[in-house]
């Protein structure tokens, strides 16, 4: 007989022979524990349902009956125990919780929600992933009356439940609690909604999330925002409403990026940050997801608009990381002549790198005749995190003039001086590569400078055989002139320029 027909036939004994007892008849001490001591099992179980809780007499013996072998035993005196509000009593069911039984186990949990100590949390928390669907529905529903911390989430945590019977009766308690839930179930409720494998809870999901908003969970939501002064709140406000597919949604997290928390709400940069994240994530989502250019458009205008860039700059720099477009390198460009760190810099400098092509260089060319007066800001981005070893590599491969005359620019000494040795051969050999002629005038003095490593005057010298023209020839020819050459330094100038026609 299975546990369930057996409590039902014992539940239901017991009520007919409560209607054809004595309501007057007192069950005394000695007739409970006799009842408790006897050998048949329903008798066992007459006794603990008449147990009563101020009975001294026997509350040893009836704790006792939490080690029967009878589950269904274990089960009423858990059941009985929710009455009893003591150290002991939550003991025993705090123990309980590892029965074999997940019919005692789920007993347990509601008679700890009944007590409401707010110390069992924790021992609650592994029942979460227990194997019986019944005993997880529980174990969140306990949660949600006795953690204060996230009460709720253990609720939307059943909206993925693998049980279609525990998403169903997680919709069901949203719905009993809708005050309570709000806008942090309708971001959860409509994924539901739309990607449950099942018919029945897309279709309760769906009425649902249609409710909620109908009964205008976001009607003052931007006011909450702004009057708030708490910012975890906040951020669960914020990210919750990232969560939700309405128009009115969009809307406030437009007005939640261009909020300016540091200044209105104390907040340091770094909470501030956060928050926004939230709503640049939510834009970018729905641009990648819609193809739609007017959610990146409004996320450019806002961020640019309405942001102090050294703080939001690395999401600008993120967001054209993920988007190839056309307008992306205009918008780069526009940033790359304000006033960022070093470090924004250097990343904006690797995304436009990243895109390439001729358009990238025409972004790049105007940075560095924004700058070229500026050699230490520009010292500042190469040599953060090895950036000019990328932009000498990009620029050596491209077969664009403005390339050229960027690699020229860097052997003008006012940049040539910061470099080091690696980078003066990647500069040097870029422009022997790409034949520009422009650099022969700075190759020569890096040729004939008797201070220079003689290793990178040899490179100046190849790239000047490789511009080959009659200029560069000339310069090479300065070296036979040169008394602190090295032979080799004069042989390899000779032979170079010797093959110039």
């Amino acid at each position: 007989m299975s546990f369930r027909t057996t409590l039902k036939k014992y539940s239901d004994k017991f009520v007919v022979m409560s209607w054809y007892s004595d309501s007057n008849k007192k069950y005394s001490p000695e007739n409970i524990c006799n009842l408790l001591r006897d050998r048949d099992t329903f008798v066992k179980y007459c006794g603990i349902l008449k147990f009563q809780t101020n009975d001294s007499r026997n509350i040893g013996l009836f704790y006792k009956m939490i080690n029967n072998e009878r589950e269904i035993i274990r089960y009423a005196v858990v059941s009985k125990l929710a009455g009893i509000k003591n150290s002991k009593s939550i003991s025993i069911l705090t123990k309980a919780l590892n029965d074999d039984s997940r019919y005692v186990r789920e007993a347990v949990l509601r008679s700890l929600r009944e007590i409401a100590d707010i110390n069992v949390v924790e021992n609650i928390y592994p029942l979460l992933s227990d194997k019986w669907h019944n005993v997880r529905l529980e174990a969140a529903k306990t949660l949600y009356f006795l953690d204060e911390d996230e009460p709720i989430q253990y609720i939307l945590d059943l909206l993925k439940d693998k049980s279609e019977m525990n998403r169903l009766a997680g919709i069901k308690f949203i719905r009993d609690h809708k005050k309570r839930f709000g806008i942090y179930a309708v971001g959860p409720v409509q994924a539901v909604g739309k990607h449950d494998r099942k018919g029945e809870v897309r279709k309760e999901a769906g009425e649902l999330a249609q409710y909620l908003l109908e009964m205008g969970v976001l009607d003052n939501i931007w006011d909450k925002i702004i009057t708030q002064d708490d910012y975890y709140q906040i951020f669960d406000i914020v990210d919750s409403l990232s969560r939700i597919d309405d128009k009115q949604a969009s809307e406030i997290l437009g007005k939640v990026l261009s909020f300016p928390f540091v200044m209105e709400k104390e907040f340091d940069f770094e909470e501030e940050e956060e928050i926004k994240s939230v709503a640049i994530d939510f834009f970018m989502q729905k641009y990648q997801n819609t193809g739609d250019k007017s959610f990146l458009d409004e996320l450019f205008g806002t961020l640019l608009h309405n942001y102090n860039n050294s703080i939001l700059s690395d999401h600008i720099v993120f967001v054209l990381s993920m988007c190839r477009l056309d307008d992306v390198l205009k918008k780069a460009e526009f940033l790359l002549l304000e006033n960022l760190d070093d470090e924004d810099y250097a990343n904006l400098l690797r995304i436009i790198i990243s895109i390439g092509g001729d358009a990238a260089i025409d972004v790049l060319n105007d940075f560095f005749e924004q700058y070229s007066d500026d050699s230490g800001h520009i010292q500042g981005i190469l040599f953060y995190d090895g950036e000019a070893n990328e932009l000498f590599d990009f620029l050596s491969n491209s077969k664009n003039a403005k390339a050229h005359q960027l690699l020229a620019n860097f052997l003008e000494s006012e940049f040539y001086e910061f470099l080091d040795d690696e980078l003066k051969k990647k500069c040097i050999i870029a422009a022997g590569t790409t034949k520009a002629a422009i650099a022969i005038k700075n190759l020569s003095d890096i040729l004939l400078n008797k201070d220079e490593d003689m290793i990178i005057r040899r490179k100046a010298a190849q790239a000047l055989g490789a511009i080959g023209t009659k200029r560069a020839a000339a310069a090479l020819n300065k070296v036979g002139k040169d008394k602190y050459a090295s032979n080799n330094l004069k042989k390899v100038a000779t032979s170079l320029r010797s093959q110039i026609k």
